[in-house]
Order: C-alpha cells, then sequence, then structure tokens
C-alpha cells in the first residue's frame, strides 16, 4: 500500500490596507501535538480481497445515509438502506487505479479506496469523499 501523509499546516494573513504578512507556524510542539494520520491507498486487488467477499458493510455518504453496500466475487453487488429489507441491485469491477461501480440504470462511476485508521474512504473521480466505509464486525475476515 502506498502511504500519504496529511499534513496541517496552520496560515495566518495579516492585513488591514498594508502588504498582507503571511505566517507559517511550524512550531516543535504542534509538531508532537498534531500527528499526521496515515493514509493507505488501496490497489485494485486490495480492495477485492477486503471488499468482493459476498458479505455486507456499513456504506455512509458525506449526507449522513447508511447503506449496506455487499460485493460478491463474481462482479454483482446490493445496496439495502439501513433499516430496510429491500434495496437496488448493481454490479462493479475492478479499474486501473481502483473499483468502479453501477446502481440501477445509473451511468458507472470509478473510485479509489484510502484506509484512514479502521474506516475507508472513497474518493470519486473528482478527488471528492464520496462514502466512508467500516466493515461490520461480522463481516471481517476470520
Amino acid at each position: 500500500m502506498k502511504k500519504l501523509f496529511s499534513i496541517l499546516s496552520l496560515c495566518v494573513i495579516l492585513g488591514s490596507g498594508k502588504p498582507a504578512v503571511v505566517l507559517d507556524i511550524h512550531s516543535a510542539f504542534a509538531a508532537e501535538t498534531l500527528k499526521p494520520a496515515a493514509v493507505e491507498i488501496l490497489t485494485p486487488v486490495e480492495i477485492k480481497k477486503t471488499f468482493a467477499t459476498g458479505k455486507p458493510f456499513s456504506a455512509t455518504v458525506p449526507s449522513g445515509k447508511t447503506v449496506q453496500i455487499t460485493f460478491n466475487p463474481n462482479g454483482s453487488a446490493s445496496s439495502i438502506p439501513k433499516g430496510k429489507k429491500k434495496g437496488i441491485k448493481g454490479k462493479w469491477r475492478l479499474s486501473d487505479a481502483g473499483y468502479c461501480s453501477t446502481w440501477g440504470q445509473r451511468k458507472e462511476n470509478c473510485y479509489t479506496v484510502q484506509k484512514v485508521g479502521t474506516r475507508y474512504d472513497v474518493i470519486n473521480g473528482n478527488n471528492i469523499l464520496a462514502a466512508q466505509w467500516v466493515m461490520d464486525s461480522r463481516s471481517k475476515k476470520e
């Protein structure tokens, strides 16, 4: 897995009718207090191994809606809203950088998956967070 690091940089812009002054604050205290969070970008093979098991996992979109998604090894998929018994059928496949999915009659969209701690951030083609996935304890491999 490739590793990236999130770095917090605090910039303060001061000014009122005068040229702006930009202060880039990096103190030893801030470096120790605000440790960067490691982000692991999953390869397509890792996505398949982790999620294409036929076992459901939780997905939450930025609006807060949660669904149970199942990716089957044969490329079929299902998405069932939390608290419901029926959902939507779909298809998924691996891509060069991640995976692509099609739900119902909608067009195909492709994503990359980043592991951040115990959650997985699903990033769309515009580099925007599309969902956060969490493996249910019963979905994890033994």
